[in-house]
């Protein structure tokens, strides 16, 4: 008699169809593991690159795949909006208590330039959504947490590379933000010894798929080098210079995601 085969363990992504967030799908679907829940309301990214995801990891399963197999290819995805706690229970009520085994947590606002400038919006998108999402995972007892975190935390660092212990000075309302959320993670960890949670701090993650099917294509102006330079090649931004800040430490995006899945494992 042949053993039954695990059932695939459900992961909530929230900003699933972000930069980011889709490659963290693709690392989520390659183990066939787990069955991707999405969480986006797509402010600054594309329905489609969900689809992509799922196009690209179903090619690679190969001939005659088992039925989990499959289903590890399909992102059940939500337009939700974070901010909105009755949007959030809705997804978790789907699912029921336990029913959701983690969150990865990429969604927020991300431009240190307009926090400046509304900074009420950014602490109310990144830590409001993130208390909110926080308090309706304990209602639905899911208490494993990976949170996308920024270099940001740090400021203006005294020396570089920064190591990890460098004092958190954080000098922008979004670099606050990130400073806030992992307190909050981290009190809350601390105040119940069921939580696992980790934060990861990301600096400027660039580069695509190397299909190409999916990479960073923000709707609005790119705010980062390489999307900028794709957009004025191809005339969507008619900048005649452009200008370039800084010439090292590169971090591909296929590192980061797999950098967040390590941690959803550990925290089991």
């Amino acid at each position: 008699m042949s053993e039954q085969a695990p059932a695939l363990k459900n992961v909530l992504v929230t900003g699933g169809a972000g930069y980011i967030g889709s490659h963290v799908v693709y690392a989520l679907q390659k183990t066939r593991r787990f069955k991707v829940i999405s969480i986006d309301n797509h402010h600054n990214s594309h329905p489609a690159a969900l689809s992509r995801v799922s196009e690209l990891s179903r090619k690679e399963l190969g001939p005659n795949p088992s039925e989990l197999e499959l289903a590890s290819t399909i992102v059940d995805a939500h337009k939700c909006d974070l901010t909105q706690p009755s949007q959030i229970r809705t997804v978790f009520e789907k699912y029921g208590k336990g029913g959701i085994w983690g969150v990865i947590h990429v969604a927020a606002y991300k431009a240190v330039g307009e926090s400046t400038e509304i900074p009420l919006t950014y602490y109310a998108n990144n830590v409001g959504a993130t208390v909110s999402l926080l308090q309706t995972m304990e209602e639905f007892e899911c208490r494993r947490f990976v949170y996308s975190s920024s270099a940001t935390v740090y400021g203006t660092p005294p020396v570089i590379p920064i190591p990890e212990t460098t004092r958190l000075q954080a000098d922008s309302p979004y670099g606050k933000t990130k400073v806030m959320s992992e307190t909050i993670i981290d009190d809350l960890c601390h105040a119940d010894q069921r939580w696992r949670a980790i934060s990861l701090r990301y600096f400027n993650p660039a580069g695509a798929h190397p299909s190409g099917a999916i990479g960073e294509d923000p709707l609005g102006r790119p705010g980062n080098l390489l999307p900028l330079l794709a957009h004025i090649a191809v005339g969507r931004v008619k900048d005649p210079v452009l200008k370039v800040f800084g010439n090292d430490y590169p971090t591909p995006c296929a590192p980061v995601s797999s950098g967040s899945l390590n941690p959803a494992n550990k925290v089991e």
